[in-house]
């Protein structure tokens, strides 16, 4: 018996210097400046603590503030997916129901996202404004629930979560799409990565042409051995042939997935190859960081893919003999 209140004693003290010693790690720093809350609060003395203390830590305190945030803005993103898989109506049907979504976390969520949520409000309420997003809500829908998931990435602090979403979260103007600070050329691919989500998504609309064309091997594509937003010209036989949700005419070559979107289908007249034919096509090189984002009817077209390199917009095709 006395063993046993020994034991239950000297529990009771470990836990006692272990709420201490939390107590002074928080008044010993300034308030949300480790990005990792309370798993890095105690990050300089990891090689002196037992890994059970800091689980017992976070099972009594519970998250951080900058987590909270992080999962919020999670749930957020997740619903704003959900409701892009949503066609019935007009875009702007589907922009009024985006917007009654994000009204739903009001009052529940952290009083911080409220400007958040605002600038939210106002994007859904900027669709009539924007062609691309008329036509395609869905993947606009799909972009703008990647920004704000890679905005909180971003912030290193509680604090800087909505900072850095207001700062990454618009809807950019006819006007600005295609100027060079927003479109970039020949960028490497860990800058290409970097880029804000809409504006990867946009890329995949570009109507400039580039002012030249590299042959390009698709092995080497593979393995990253090119930039991205390059021109590339692709020399294989046609693999298989489908048509998008969205109305892009996707086919490979070689182990290269190409398109062609609705509008260069239009302007520029390109027409689907044959499967089977050689061809030689031109295009931008383009890193597909959205596939994990795609519906499910993308996926289905997508599901055997080698690479998420493509050739995305086509610019041309020239049929070999």
């Amino acid at each position: 018996m006395r063993k046993l209140w020994i034991r239950g004693l000297g529990l009771g003290v470990s836990g006692l210097l272990i709420v201490g010693y939390w107590g002074w790690a928080q008044s010993s720093r300034t308030s949300e400046q480790d990005k990792s809350g309370a798993e890095s609060e105690f990050s300089t003395a990891q090689s002196q603590k037992p890994a059970f203390h800091l689980k017992l830590i976070k099972a009594v305190f519970g998250k951080s503030k900058y987590n909270v945030l992080k999962d919020e803005i999670h749930s957020i993103a997740e619903a704003l997916r959900k409701e892009s898989k949503n066609k019935q109506g007009t875009p702007q049907d589907r922009a009024n129901r985006a917007k009654r979504v994000v009204e739903s976390f009001r009052g529940t969520f952290s009083p911080e996202l409220q400007p958040v949520l605002d600038r939210l409000i106002q994007i859904f309420d900027e669709f009539p404004k924007r062609d691309y997003a008329q036509e395609h809500p869905g993947d606009v829908m799909r972009a703008i629930a990647r920004q704000l998931e890679v905005s909180a990435q971003r912030a290193s602090s509680s604090g800087g979560i909505p900072k850095e979403i207001l700062k990454d979260l618009y809807l950019p103007t006819h006007g600005e799409i295609e100027t060079e600070a927003l479109f970039p050329k020949n960028i490497s691919l860990k800058k290409f990565k970097k880029l804000n989500p809409i504006i990867v998504w946009l890329l995949k609309h570009r109507r400039s042409l580039p002012g030249i064309y590299t042959p390009v091997v698709p092995f080497h594509m593979k393995k990253d051995q090119y930039n991205v937003q390059i021109g590339v010209i692709l020399e294989g036989v046609v693999q298989r042939i489908n048509r998008a949700v969205d109305g892009d005419i996707v086919f490979d070559v070689e182990d290269i997935h190409c398109e062609i979107t609705p509008e260069d289908q239009i302007f520029r007249k390109i027409k689907a190859p044959v499967v089977g034919s050689q061809v030689k096509v031109y295009g931008w090189s383009y890193y597909d960081l959205f596939h994990e984002d795609e519906a499910e009817e993308e996926k289905e077209l997508t599901a055997n893919r080698a690479t998420v390199w493509e050739v995305h917009p086509v610019n041309k095709i020239e049929v070999l003999p």
